[in-house]
């Protein structure tokens, strides 16, 4: 079995507050499960907190990061007092700057970064600019997103039908993880993310295909009956062909489809409820692109369990190219 140091860190984004605590656990929690250390920043922002506001000068100014870096994660240690895995925590690191500029900064080399939902201002972490807005664009690592607290699961949406054999361990309303497949796939690093995570969960995965007629109004009912059943046919072909080489190389993961003629947000924020993990794809956005009308940034203002967004590193070299 590999020992912690072998692999690459999760680095988690702290504040002191609950909601960065809740992402400390759920960091530990996939550390042991992939048997890596766990990396402790927090970004402390100028002037951000009232006791900064009436430091002058750059000395004064660092005593009140140490001072706020030093309270931060003294909270973190008090939180891990007896925590079994504990002993994956190997280090902290406290720089000032923009969360999540500094982040980003961070965990070019790491496994992926954690990171709460909402931090110390809960509105704050709603907004387009916010930690983990910014960090589900802009990162070139996995970033998961941990919400503040788990939603009643609820039953599945959608009018589609799962198809495979996820329904024994999990159910189709138990725990699971569901990966979100944006077709014609361009990249299936998500994918792969996804039956990963499966594995090291023993958990059924779910991978569902949304989609919708670009103008349904244009058809007779006759036509329209017809343009949806070719559609239908065509993604879940597409779906199919996408997830063979994981279906063959990951044979152990009980996998189900589905395939709904859907809103991607809407079909994906309502499987999500009772799920484990929820996966989403994409590209890296260049820090200076706004990024205003993403299925991520929807999906993360929605969805009540833990949301992974996986950039594909080839989809990023396109975006770098032709921006």
């Amino acid at each position: 079995m590999p020992r912690p140091g072998d692999n690459p860190a999760i680095v988690v984004g702290v504040d002191g507050s609950d909601n960065g605590l809740r992402a400390l656990d759920w960091a530990l929690e996939e550390a042991a499960a992939h048997r890596c250390p766990v990396r402790l920043v927090y970004a402390y922002v100028p002037f951000a907190h009232r006791r900064a506001e009436r430091v002058h000068g750059a000395s004064p100014r660092m005593i009140a990061m140490y001072e706020e870096g030093r309270e931060v994660f003294a909270a973190a240690r008090a939180h891990l007092a007896g925590h079994l895995h504990a002993d994956l925590v190997v280090g902290t690191a406290l720089y000032e700057g923009a969360p999540a500029r500094v982040l980003a900064e961070m965990v070019s080399r790491a496994r992926m970064c954690v990171v709460g939902r909402r931090g110390r201002s809960g509105l704050a972490s709603l907004l387009p600019g916010s930690t983990s807005m910014s960090l589900a664009v802009h990162a070139r690592v996995p970033v998961v997103v941990v919400p503040a607290r788990r939603e009643p699961a609820a039953g599945t949406a959608g009018g589609g039908a799962e198809v495979g054999e996820a329904n024994g361990r999990g159910g189709p309303g138990g725990p699971r993880v569901v990966v979100g497949v944006d077709l014609p796939s361009t990249g299936e690093t998500a994918v792969e993310f996804a039956f990963e995570e499966a594995t090291a969960r023993g958990l059924p995965l779910l991978a569902v295909a949304a989609w919708d007629l670009t103008d349904p109004y244009v058809y007779s009912p006759a036509a329209l009956t017809e343009a949806v059943a070719e559609s239908q046919a065509r993604v879940t072909r597409s779906l199919a062909q996408t997830l063979a080489p994981w279906r063959e190389k990951y044979a152990e993961v009980p996998l189900a489809t589905l395939v709904e003629r859907s809103h991607p947000v809407a079909a994906l924020v309502g499987l999500s409820r009772p799920a484990d993990l929820l996966v989403l794809g994409g590209r890296v956005h260049p820090p200076s692109e706004l990024v205003t009308g993403s299925t991520a940034r929807a999906v993360l203002r929605r969805v009540a369990c833990p949301v992974a967004v996986v950039h594909d590193p080839e989809l990023s070299k396109v975006s770098r190219t032709t921006a």
